[in-house]
């Protein structure tokens, strides 16, 4: 959802659940707000929270191998974890002549943290993101 703040602003929010055959189960949560300063520019300061739960095969410490598993793993991915990232987003959109092509840029760059409750190797994951993108339009 969006809603107007003032001229020129706005909030928004999101909502994801999911759920698959491995029996994960997953919720996220996002919230924004962004302003345009001028017509063909705008900025957006972005949150994302995650949360997962462990897939059904997960285990942090296989004491013992069961011959008739087929499926195993203690991959950090399919553990249970959660995290969240912020990010701030540049974008401008650049008319090139008179018949409406254009050429959008975005820049984004945030931090997003990774925390893993249950990984036996590794408790948290710090990284830095950035994106440039450039598109035309016809």
């Amino acid at each position: 959802g969006r809603r107007a703040l003032v001229k020129r602003s706005s909030v928004g929010a999101g909502y994801r659940f999911y759920i698959d055959d491995w029996d994960l189960i997953s919720h996220t949560a996002d919230a924004d707000i962004a302003w345009l300063p001028i017509a063909d520019l705008s900025l957006a300061l972005r949150y994302r929270f995650y949360w997962q739960g462990a897939a059904a095969h997960y285990r942090a410490r296989y004491p013992e191998l069961v011959p008739d598993d087929p499926f195993r793993t203690r991959d950090k991915e399919l553990s249970p974890l959660h995290s969240h990232g912020i990010a701030l987003d540049l974008e401008r959109v650049w008319e090139l002549r008179a018949d409406g092509s254009t050429v959008r840029t975005l820049l984004s760059g945030g931090s997003t943290f990774y925390l893993y409750g249950d990984h036996p190797l590794l408790d948290r994951i710090t990284a830095i993101e950035a994106t440039l993108a450039v598109v035309l339009e016809r």
